[in-house]
């Protein structure tokens, strides 16, 4: 493994060259030393005598000077191109730094600077190394320059923060082909830059940021050593029942020796027992059907939006203009959706559990409450939080049920909350959306693998959180191709796709934040049906995406826009009819 040498460029290598004579205006650059600052020692005309000059010359100079203006602003391109080069690079470089040698006195390499460590006082994780590498102090005494180097921390420390979180999450591969050179640095700075670069990279940092200080409201703190006994009794109980022990008969344990073609079971001696039986029942223990449930529909709902309009002014959080909304269908699904902002349409999802989770399933449509679906979402998101948590359903007759999500051991007071279903009745001010499906017809048909769908979407980030571009899918015969970008033909690097429905040609324009949400969704998700995710499209309404998990089929509506425009079509997405 080499070293990492980051060389700090200097001011000098970041200038431009001179430029050169452009088109005979030799007379602007001169050999001759300047007399002073802003005195011209060449023949060059003046802009007092500019009119003695005949039309032809005037002519001829203002397109050299055009001409001039252009070198200029190329020279200045090239050279920003270069810093922003070197700018990704030291982030990249710095991220490396921040992941896998933590152990590094930045604070003294500050000091070194004459910054002052005892002067940083960032709330930014990183802040410390980012003014040791940049060299950046906010707290100089000129004005300027330090508000300059204060909103350049912000910028480089958030970039650096969300690229360090990039190298954390990596799976086994991604860590095994990240070297720690400048292969490695380049791999780092190209991720950088297919996400938007440094700027895009710390707005998704600062979102994550807010998201995170909201869930950790109501994220509960699980005593995992205080819960180890509670889990081990449910596992013991299950394997009790799956082999028709009562309560009070002893479990026999036995381990099987294969030596060769001979196997021999043993059984384990009591002093072994003790030490094992304890990880054998917590192993065989299975989390709450509703839990699981609960936890993997909060994941699949981040694919509609909770963007309260107004939340500063008091907006309710309740049923406020762009709340997501959890809804209890009579028909025994579960309807995601928001309550829209003026003429906005979003994504509708239907989630169908495969389980019977609530008994009795409400008669009639209801709504989860918002802090209820919050608790879940921050709490069982993680599916190895699951397995701390009990779901409980109660209802007097004729009531509306509701739910209770606790957690088996809990080192807070407060480790529990109840899910109100509230009924939507006639004369509310607002509802959900929901999608009419009746006339949907199918004019696309396709399967794409999660592998290759994700894969593709990883490709095409930054475009598919840009709210101008389009995803275009493109048919020809039984083949298809999928683009991003913001021009309205498949982009650079389309994900090529055949079609299992309709043989002619076409295109058709979708949303491409509305493809992003649902591919980062299905990333996570461990999908049946051998890892296909569906599409059925049509032309003028919308496009219908289905997936399923061990735990509920899904079935996502998105609104197609209509040709040379980025307008959707809306006529399928509605107000709830609640009779």
């Amino acid at each position: 493994m080499s070293n990492i040498n980051v060389t700090p460029t200097t001011q000098s290598e970041l200038q431009p060259a001179a430029p050169a004579n452009v088109n005979g205006i030799a007379a602007i650059e001169t050999n001759e030393p300047a007399q002073s600052v802003g005195v011209s020692t060449s023949k060059a005309p003046t802009v007092d005598n500019l009119h003695q000059l005949d039309d032809a010359t005037r002519t001829k100079l203002g397109n050299d000077w055009a001409d001039r203006c252009q070198k200029a602003g190329h020279d200045f391109q090239e050279m920003k191109a270069r810093q922003d080069s070197y700018l990704l690079r030291a982030i990249a470089a710095l991220a490396l730094s921040i992941v896998f040698f933590p152990q590094t006195d930045w604070a003294a390499k500050v000091n070194a600077l004459g910054i002052g460590s005892a002067n940083i006082k960032s709330k930014f994780r990183t802040a410390m190394a980012v003014v040791g590498t940049f060299g950046l102090n906010p707290y100089q005494t000129d004005s300027v320059k330090a508000k300059l180097d204060g909103q350049a921390l912000g910028r480089n420390a958030l970039a650096t923060e969300w690229l360090a979180d990039y190298i954390i999450n990596l799976d086994a591969n991604g860590r095994a082909t990240l070297t720690l050179d400048e292969a490695g640095i380049d791999k780092l700075s190209q991720v950088l830059k297919a996400n938007g670069g440094v700027i895009a990279v710390g707005d998704l940092q600062r979102v994550a940021y807010r998201e995170t200080v909201a869930a950790s409201r109501l994220r509960v703190s699980i005593d995992t050593k205080g819960a180890a006994a509670i889990i081990a009794e449910r596992g013991e109980r299950r394997i009790r029942a799956q082999n028709g022990l009562d309560k009070d008969a002893p479990v026999p344990f036995v381990v099987d020796v294969k030596v060769g073609n001979a196997q021999t079971a043993y059984a384990v001696p009591d002093a072994l027992l003790d030490v094992i039986k304890t990880g054998i029942f917590k192993a065989a223990a299975s989390v709450d059907p509703l839990v699981d449930t609960f936890g993997e529909l909060t994941k699949v709902s981040a694919i509609a939006p909770h963007q309260l309009v107004g939340a500063t002014a008091g907006a309710n959080p309740e049923m406020g203009a762009g709340s997501r909304q959890f809804v209890l269908r009579a028909d025994r699904s579960i309807q995601v959706s928001t309550i829209p902002a003026s003429n906005e349409v979003n994504p509708v999802l239907i989630a169908r559990p495969a389980t019977q989770i609530i008994e009795p399933w409400p008669a009639a449509a209801c709504r989860m409450s918002t802090k209820g679906w919050q608790f879940a979402e921050a709490n069982l998101i993680d599916t190895d939080r699951r397995i701390y948590f009990d779901a409980s359903v109660s209802a007097s007759a004729g009531s509306t049920p509701s739910v209770t999500l606790s957690t088996v051991a809990t080192g807070e007071s407060i480790g529990s909350e109840t899910i109100v279903l509230e009924p939507l009745v006639p004369g509310m001010p607002v509802y959900p959306v929901e999608f009419d499906a009746s006339s949907l017809q199918t004019d696309f048909e396709f399967e794409v693998d999660v592998k290759d769908l994700t894969e593709w979407c990883n490709k095409a980030a930054s475009k598919l959180r840009d709210t101008e571009s389009l995803v275009t899918l493109v048919a020809d015969g039984s083949r298809a191709s999928l683009g991003a970008g913001k021009h309205p033909q498949a982009g650079k690097n389309p994900l090529k796709i055949t079609l299992t429905g309709r043989a002619t040609a076409g295109i058709v324009h979708l949303r491409a934040i509305d493809f992003g949400a649902l591919a980062k969704t299905v990333e996570g998700l461990t999908l049946t049906g051998n890892a296909k995710v569906s599409f059925k499209i049509d032309e003028r309404a919308a496009m219908r995406v289905s997936f399923e998990t061990s735990l509920a089929t899904y079935e996502l509506y998105a609104p197609v826009l209509q040709p040379g425009s980025f307008k959707p079509y809306t006529q399928c997405f509605r107000p709830m009819a609640v009779a």
